[in-house]
């Protein structure tokens, strides 16, 4: 039995729960993102969609597949195209930008805490509570709800 998850965490009780429904012998497959919690539920093999991408990879050009091979290239671009496995190595240019994506980010929350500083000095704090300041996406979200939040301060109606 594969116990299949796309975005709901792995939940060890609902595995025993499988595992006492279906008796001994059986066995039970969690099938998860990567990166998401394991299972600790012991006899249950903890799988991850990358390692199933990168098995099912492995397939392709396998004269043994015989006439299903273009089904292994559809699911293969289905696990692709849902972001859930790469299989394709990393190419020298995105290896690059990952070994300064990190940089890029501290710079990019340091430049937004200091405009919404500046907003804040100037408007008073934003109507509502910020989504979650570990995001830089989201601390940009939050600056721009001051905009809406308020009604346009005479020094910015011109």
């Amino acid at each position: 039995m594969i116990e299949v998850k796309n975005a709901d965490p792995v939940s060890d009780a609902q595995l025993r729960r499988y595992k006492e429904h279906l008796g001994k012998g059986a066995q039970v497959v969690s099938l998860a993102p990567l990166g998401a919690e394991p299972t600790h539920e012991q006899g249950v093999w903890a799988y991850t969609w990358q390692e199933l991408g990168a098995d099912v990879a492995a397939w392709r050009g396998n004269p043994e597949v015989g006439g299903e091979q273009w089904l292994v290239g559809e699911f293969i671009d289905f696990l692709e195209e849902r972001g859930v496995a790469a299989t394709e190595p990393l190419d020298e240019a995105t290896t690059r930008g990952l070994s300064v994506l990190g940089a890029t980010t501290l710079t990019t929350r340091a430049i937004i805490a200091a405009a919404d500083f500046q907003v804040k000095a100037r408007l008073g704090e934003a109507c509502g509570p910020p989504s979650r300041p570990d995001s830089a996406e989201s601390s940009l979200r939050d600056l721009s709800n001051v905009w809406r939040c308020y009604r346009t301060p005479g020094w910015m109606a011109g």
